[in-house]
């Protein structure tokens, strides 16, 4: 609720005013433990956090000054309706972040790191996404690519239902490629959903029309693109672009939930290469802005494109490794995640089926973490 301060009343006594009136100031006064047992003692007052929101709505933003992430006791962020075109990784920083609204931006993934606020990591409640162009990791077939929502089961039986048909379906000789890529999705879908809807017992006094599925609360990882690796200088080492390079054009960057082959270069190590360290040293100067316009019209393009990345790495508040969580300027490997977060229904729409999470390394040899950690790209 907005509270107005206008010119201070010297003559103001709470005491006289009525609940309706003084509700408004208890997001600024806090009432002392045993106030009504007369006048409270020094150690009597406790202590009130502030839980700020932020709206900012329409203001054609392209990019958010790093101060935001520092604001630890941000409960709600509006970010609707403006022209991002990516998320700073740095979110995660929000701790007490409740709220997130991003829809009406350009965004074709949302941060990793974002995931860090879902299910039991965070206090992330609430995640609006959409509309936002985000990239899709299988083509749509049958009643989704008509636009039709995906329904979650309930109950057990009808789980377990839909499990068995997706297994069919899997195993259909006579399906498409892209119908049977749909299916493994949806089964993985279900195949979690069923496991962790068994570990829940619902109240009986609660009736079911009210039962929240709390089982559906958390993040489901069901796939990932390709890792694409990149040289000390930030270019990628395959002839596969990285998804961060691909343009607006592209909606499509598949993803696999099948073992492919994952060839970490020999040479793999967690040490930082010294153009690597000059780009962090750059990055924490009050001059990056200008460093461009002062190196020589002849430097090298792996010296520029540090420097241009040095300064998005201080545009977006810094980087830091998704899996040691250091910090770093050069990305050397990134892919895409794809996991289903729908907390609080059991309909989706294909836009929301698979949210796309772009995830990036400090160093080749973290992509060998990402490995142990989840056990996928194997």
């Amino acid at each position: 609720m907005p509270i107005h301060l206008t010119k201070p009343r010297s003559d103001l006594n709470l005491a006289s005013l009525s609940d309706a009136t003084i509700r408004p100031l208890n997001s600024l006064i806090k009432r002392p433990r045993n106030a009504d047992a007369g006048i409270p003692s020094a150690d009597a007052y406790e202590s009130l956090a502030p839980a700020l929101e932020l709206y900012l709505y329409k203001n054609a933003l392209r990019s958010l000054p790093p101060v935001i992430w520092s604001l630890q006791h941000l409960t709600v962020l509006s970010l609707r309706h403006n022209e991002l075109g990516e998320l700073s990784p740095c979110i995660s920083k929000l701790r007490n972040l409740v709220e997130l609204n991003v829809a009406g931006n350009g965004l074709r993934w949302l941060p990793w790191e974002l995931l860090h606020l879902l299910g039991d990591n965070g206090a992330l409640r609430r995640l609006v996404a959409l509309p936002n162009p985000f990239v899709q990791g299988l083509r749509y077939s049958g009643s989704l690519a008509s636009g039709r929502q995906l329904r979650i089961p309930f109950n057990k039986d009808e789980m377990e239902s839909a499990i068995l048909k997706y297994k069919e379906d899997v195993g259909n000789q006579a399906a498409t490629e892209d119908e049977r890529i749909q299916s493994a999705w949806l089964l993985k879908l279900h195949q979690a959903l069923a496991f962790r809807m068994a570990s829940v017992t619902p109240t009986d006094a609660t009736p079911r029309s009210f039962r929240r599925p709390v089982w559906k609360r958390h993040p489901v990882y069901i796939a990932s693109t390709p890792v694409i690796f990149f040289s000390i200088s930030g270019t990628p080492l395959s002839s596969n672009p990285a998804p961060s390079a691909t343009g607006h054009q592209q909606r499509l960057i598949p993803g696999t939930m099948l073992d492919f082959s994952l060839t970490i270069p020999s040479q793999a190590s967690h040490s930082p290469s010294l153009l690597e360290l000059a780009a962090r040293e750059c990055s924490i100067s009050p001059q990056v802005s200008e460093l461009t316009d002062l190196l020589p019209t002849d430097a090298p393009e792996a010296v520029l494109r540090a420097v241009r990345l040095a300064k998005k790495a201080k545009e977006e508040g810094g980087r830091v490794c998704s899996v040691c969580s250091r910090s770093y300027v050069i990305p050397r490997a990134e892919w895409i995640e794809y996991w289903h977060y729908v907390p609080d229904t059991l309909t989706a729409s294909i836009d929301e089926l698979f949210l796309p999470f772009l995830r990036r390394t400090c160093s080749w040899k973290c992509v060998e973490g990402a490995v142990v950690e989840h056990g996928f790209l194997r």
